[in-house]
């Protein structure tokens, strides 16, 4: 979520998306010393926090969040898409440990949300991604709507996921005690 915040006073980027991209990397790389499923996401951080560093030498007057592609901007286009094929990526492998940690530890249901989550994300980015090189010869206020409404989508999907590792501790150890709790099979 960090990586969406785009907090500017002037023109000073208070919260770089270097920063979102690395903390990240810091949490996966911590998380595949417990589970090396994890680690498959490791390489996909590390080249978006490296991709992400000139956003910090942008200059002043230029904004690197408002996005609309032009003949002007193949370039831009091809970076940005370029970096939601990385997450889409990092994301994928990321919450596919995480289900199949969610599994291996009898919480099901909860695997099964993860799953569903991450489809949902990447229904919303790939179609995202497949719609950017179309957008070139599109009236620039049909190209704003589609912004705002895969922003909005984006956003509640990435929540939607927030909240899922938000609560994949309790869940994930709540069932793994379940599991290993010997009363817990006489009361079934």
């Amino acid at each position: 979520m960090l990586v969406l915040l785009d907090l500017r006073i002037q023109s000073l980027d208070v919260l770089p998306d270097v920063i979102g991209y690395g903390l990240m990397w810091s949490a996966i790389h911590i998380l595949g010393q417990y589970r090396t499923a994890y680690n498959k996401a490791w390489p996909y951080a590390a080249i978006l926090t490296f991709l992400a560093v000139p956003e910090l030498i942008v200059p002043p007057n230029q904004s690197t969040s408002a996005f609309v592609p032009s003949s002007e901007s193949i370039l831009q286009l091809a970076f940005t898409s370029l970096m939601l094929l990385l997450m889409m990526l990092l994301m994928h492998q990321f919450f596919t440990a995480l289900s199949q940690h969610a599994s291996d530890s009898g919480a099901n249901d909860f695997a099964a949300e993860t799953h569903s989550r991450l489809t949902l994300l990447w229904v919303l980015s790939a179609g995202s991604l497949f719609l950017f090189p179309f957008m070139i010869n599109i009236e620039s206020s049909l190209v704003t709507y589609f912004y705002f409404s895969a922003s909005i989508f984006g956003i509640i999907a990435l929540l939607l996921l927030i909240g899922t590792c938000r609560r994949a501790p309790s869940k994930i150890q709540d069932q793994a005690s379940v599991s290993d709790d010997p009363t817990s099979e006489g009361n079934s």
